[in-house]
């Protein structure tokens, strides 16, 4: 019997393209969890169906059917569309492990083969580094966060006291304007009295859990990706566009003097941000001198 099933499934295979990741954040900008699933058969196959589930439940199982396939005939399932439990998501209180099993089923319900994983499933509030898509980073800057409004109330003030431009972002169409707008936001958030705390080693490589805008005020703790993406939420409030900067073991602001030119979603190239500098363009933030009541000519200057 034994041999028999092992025969089985070397008759058939599964391989599964799949992120090694899941959050709410994933699922909320449609990043598909597996994105390909792939059938082999080496000899002809009537009906079938593929099942895909997961330990604990994060979704609902996945069935699908599947028509006569030919001796060394494979067959892609492209995206399979997974309903995940957002509630779940939402309210996951630790990042735990989760196995993912892909099951190949003849018309009889005999298993062809199976295919497993094992995933990271993590928090509302962790980034996945490496592990997900580097560009979910943006989604943890939170312009809309009610606890920036003080902030934002605070910076206004210090524009009018100067005498200076208000919170408009680009509509004056001068980089002086913007720079001072920045300047407030900062002045602002010195008045929080934030203290630094380290990231946590190789966090681009596994990520980590991100002190989100609320959290940073009222702890008053912050390490280099909390007060980036702080700063991040507070100038996009403004009206500002913004680059998160992630280099090995650190991350700091970009902020666009001009609205944002046609440029990468990414940008790997350094280069190319030398450039954009070079020609006045872009302004580069030291946020973690806010942790250390320096000046923002001095958090522009290191």
């Amino acid at each position: 019997m034994l041999d028999n099933q092992e025969e089985i499934i070397n008759q058939y295979s599964i391989d599964v393209e799949s992120t090694s990741a899941l959050n709410f954040v994933l699922q909320q900008n449609s990043i598909a969890l597996i994105s390909k699933v792939i059938l082999t058969t080496e000899k002809d196959i009537g009906s079938s169906k593929v099942i895909v589930r997961s330990n604990p439940e994060c979704f609902k199982e996945y069935v699908t059917n599947i028509s006569n396939l030919t001796a060394g005939q494979s067959l892609a399932i492209e995206k399979p569309k997974l309903i995940f439990d957002v509630k779940y998501l939402l309210e996951l209180p630790e990042n735990i492990k989760a196995n993912i099993e892909v099951i190949w089923l003849s018309e009889t319900g005999e298993i062809l083969v199976e295919h497993h994983l094992e995933i990271d499933v993590l928090t509302i509030d962790t980034w996945g580094g490496e592990k997900q898509p580097i560009e979910l980073l943006a989604s943890f800057s939170q312009p809309n966060s009610s606890s920036l409004s003080p902030l934002l109330v605070s910076a206004s003030e210090i524009l009018k006291s100067q005498k200076q431009s208000v919170l408009n972002g680009y509509l004056d169409r001068d980089r002086e304007s913007v720079i001072a707008q920045l300047n407030a936001v900062w002045e602002s958030l010195l008045k929080q009295k934030i203290h630094y705390i380290v990231n946590p080693a190789s966090f681009i490589t596994s990520g980590q859990r991100v002190r989100l805008a609320k959290q940073v005020l009222e702890e008053k703790l912050a390490c280099c990706l909390d007060s980036t993406l702080l700063l991040s939420a507070l100038a996009e409030q403004v009206g500002l566009d913004t680059l998160i900067v992630i280099e090995e073991g650190h991350a700091y602001l970009g902020v666009w003097l001009n609205e944002t030119p046609n440029i990468d979603l990414l940008i790997d190239d350094i280069q190319i941000l030398r450039k954009r500098f070079d020609l006045g363009e872009l302004v580069f933030i030291e946020t973690t001198l806010i942790t250390q009541d320096a000046s923002f000519a001095q958090a522009i200057k290191t």
